[in-house]
């Protein structure tokens, strides 16, 4: 097989980044429709589904730094920094 040069690299990467993002789109839909739909478990030919609620909880990191009065310097203590290379597609 012959090696793409790298416009078509980029190209290729822009198509297939369109493509994933049409079938996320088609996933949410169908997630939403079987959410709201009320059932808990159901199977198909290939695939069970099952949909569990339940309860998420979070901190408010901003406001807990701001009640407590955390000063930059100890917040900077409790901080890490991590190199992140990513590639981004964009349409021309």
């Amino acid at each position: 097989m012959k090696p793409m040069t790298l416009q078509k690299q980029i190209d290729r990467l822009g198509v297939l980044k369109a493509e994933i993002a049409d079938r996320e789109a088609e996933y949410k839909t169908i997630v939403d429709n079987l959410k709201e739909s009320g059932i808990e478990q159901a199977e198909g030919k290939l695939f069970k589904l099952q949909v569990c609620t339940y309860e998420r909880t979070t901190v408010d990191y901003k406001g807990l730094v701001e009640k407590l009065k955390v000063s930059a310097r100890v917040l900077r203590s409790f901080t890490t920094a991590t190199t992140v290379t990513m590639a981004k597609v964009l349409p021309r």
